[in-house]
């Protein structure tokens, strides 16, 4: 039983794989995104950065469990951001990528302690906001829900776990998206809604659980659809 799981979970990974290779080969790099490391609680910790943490907003991206930061980077939403006066940071979560586990940091304090590592700014008038994909939302949601003295704008999440909301409401904008073929959209979906008045659902046809790396059209469709809504447009 141990063997097929782990066969099931590899032959999983690897289709994940396939599906972010078919968007890598398209992406071209116009230098706008950097590596960095920072720590925290005394672990190193990897991240991606276009931009300046000076912008009057700042997007921060939890990666899900077959990928990494550069998985934001190579559907273009980085460069996309950056080039839109916003700044960009996609972390490799802990245990990702070479970044190290902090040991007394749980996992649903660790965006709030990230954003103080490398100086994100708490003043009223600076919004974060924050992008997840399904595992990514371990991080992310608990974080939206309780920022501390950070200002969210907005939560952004591709199927992200919803295993924080455990009947919590919040008044932060969102804007959740899957895929038609995600088996998560049904269990998930109404929870979603229910927990964020101020918000919207976009189903992407033909899509996968990853709906964003469903094709390139559909990591473009996503990156218009985070700059709408990052800019607090409405999103069509």
């Amino acid at each position: 039983m141990a063997a097929r799981l782990s066969l099931l979970l590899c032959c999983v990974a690897a289709g994940k794989a396939d599906l972010e290779r078919g968007i890598a080969v398209t992406y071209v790099d116009n230098g706008l995104v950097s590596s960095h490391t920072a720590v925290v609680d005394g672990a190193s910790i990897k991240y991606l950065q276009a931009g300046s943490l000076e912008a009057p907003k700042v997007l921060l991206f939890c990666h899900g469990a077959a990928f990494s930061a550069r998985t934001w980077q190579i559907v273009g939403a980085l460069d996309a951001a950056a080039s839109q006066g916003m700044a960009a940071v996609a972390i490799d979560l802990p245990g990702y990528n070479g970044s190290e586990r902090p040991r007394s940091v749980p996992r649903e304090h660790f965006l709030g302690r990230f954003a103080e590592a490398i100086g994100v700014s708490t003043a009223p008038d600076r919004g974060l906001l924050v992008v997840s994909a399904s595992m990514g939302g371990t991080y992310a949601l608990p974080f939206v829900l309780s920022p501390g003295p950070y200002h969210v704008a907005g939560y952004l999440t591709a199927a992200g776990s919803t295993a924080a909301l455990a009947g919590q409401r919040s008044a932060v904008p969102a804007l959740f998206l899957f895929g038609d073929q995600d088996p998560r959209l049904a269990q998930d979906r109404a929870p979603y809604e229910s927990a964020f008045a101020r918000s919207q659902t976009i189903v992407f046809a033909n899509a996968p659980h990853p709906c964003y790396l469903r094709d390139v059209a559909a990591a473009h469709e996503f990156v218009d659809l985070l700059l709408e809504f990052a800019g607090g447009h409405a999103v069509r």
